[in-house]
């Protein structure tokens, strides 16, 4: 079976690493609805809000809140842009001042 290549960039101000992992597949939703990305998806960019749910393998998920987001898929690779929420920017923005 192939895996999805998954990178997560945070925004700037969030303090959540970046990371890279493999995945089976990735649910996540926009404006219209939720949607899947498997293996051999077809190539699109979409704006994604709420949040991201891995599927590592058959049994073990990891799940990523976040305000807003894009995510950009081709060739097996998911790459997803996200922007923490509003009241963890706050925090982070309040701390450094």
């Amino acid at each position: 079976m192939q895996n999805l290549e998954v990178s997560i960039v945070w925004d700037h101000f969030s303090r959540m690493e970046n990371f890279e992992a493999k995945a089976v597949a990735v649910t996540m939703a926009n404006r219209i609805g939720k949607f899947d990305i498997l293996p051999r998806h077809a190539n699109f960019i979409s704006v994604i809000e709420d949040k991201v749910i891995f599927f590592i393998d058959n049994k073990n998920t990891k799940t990523y809140s976040f305000a807003s987001g894009i995510v950009e898929v081709s060739n097996n690779q998911v790459k997803i842009f996200l922007e923490s929420n509003l009241e963890e920017l706050k925090t982070v923005l309040s701390s450094k001042m």
